[in-house]
């Protein structure tokens, strides 16, 4: 059986406890979850009244505790990282793109795996430099390196597929 470690207990103990009414049974799903929150969090105590609620409240007995399923502690929390963050390590393309090289994209190329191509900044790009794009990263690709076109607009992205650059590319298009 799989287990899940599970952020923010206070926060959501608070919100079922919002749900949770003695003498109405309503929410079962909220009055079982909370219970499996009391065991987690090693809550011998607030399990057993809350467990004589339940059985008065549905009329059936309660889940019985566990020993073995107490946590010690709450879990680390997860950092987390902003998307604008994880796009600066990439190479970054932007505004009108007309008869670019990308010369400097074999530098970067070079020291960098996966490569990782922004283009959520370009407005237009034309066909010798998307042919010149190609050319670059099929070199890197060669190599062994992964490739990933990052959030290129759906006229580019489709310009890299005339061009078949998603043969060496990944292509994660822009949201919008």
């Amino acid at each position: 059986r799989g287990e899940i470690e599970l952020l923010g207990r206070e926060v959501l103990a608070a919100l079922l406890d919002s749900r949770i009414v003695t003498g109405h049974p309503e929410d079962r799903a909220c009055w079982l979850l909370k219970l499996e929150l009391c065991q987690l969090r090693g809550q011998l105590e607030v399990f057993e009244e809350m467990a004589i609620d339940y059985a008065v409240t549905f009329e059936i007995s309660p889940p019985s505790w566990e020993v073995e399923r107490v946590v010690d502690s709450e879990p680390a929390p997860l950092e987390l990282v902003p998307v604008d963050q994880l796009l600066t390590e990439a190479y970054v393309i932007k505004g009108e793109v007309k008869g670019a090289r990308f010369g400097d994209l074999v530098a970067y190329a070079a020291a960098n795996d996966p490569v990782l191509v922004d283009c959520s900044a370009v407005t237009r790009m034309d066909f010798l430099s998307a042919g010149a794009l190609l050319n670059v990263l099929t070199t890197v690709k060669r190599s062994g390196r992964q490739v990933i076109i990052r959030h290129p607009n759906h006229l580019l992205a489709e310009l890299f597929r005339v061009v078949g650059l998603r043969a060496v590319a990944e292509v994660d298009l822009a949201r919008n």
